[in-house]
C-alpha cells in the first residue's frame, strides 16, 4: 500500500487504511495484493464518508473495473480478465 495500514488489527478499525480528505481536495491510494484465482473480494465503504472512484486492475490481463464507491462492492477479479461479448 501506499499508506501505513491501522495499526491495532483488534481494534474495529484494525486492519484498514485511513484515507484523509479535506474538501477541495484529492487523495489517492494504491494497495497491490495476491488473492486465489477465481475468488472475489469484498470492497468496503464506511457509511457516511466521501464517496471515492475506484479502479481495480489486475496484472497480466490489461482488464479495469472503474466505480464510484457509494457502497460495498463485490468484484471478481476473473471476470476483468474474461472478453467484452
Amino acid at each position: 500500500s501506499t499508506l501505513k495500514q491501522q495499526p491495532d488489527p483488534a481494534a474495529p478499525n484494525g486492519g484498514s487504511y485511513v484515507v484523509p480528505v479535506f474538501p477541495t481536495q484529492d487523495q489517492q491510494m494504491t494497495v497491490v495484493f495476491s488473492m486465489p484465482e477465481n475468488a472475489t473480494f469484498l470492497l468496503r465503504r464506511q457509511p457516511g464518508l466521501t464517496t471515492a472512484t475506484v479502479q481495480v486492475d489486475v496484472l497480466g490481463c490489461g482488464g479495469s473495473y472503474n466505480t464510484s464507491l457509494t457502497s460495498d462492492r463485490a468484484i471478481d477479479p476473473a471476470a476483468l480478465c474474461r472478453p467484452a461479448k
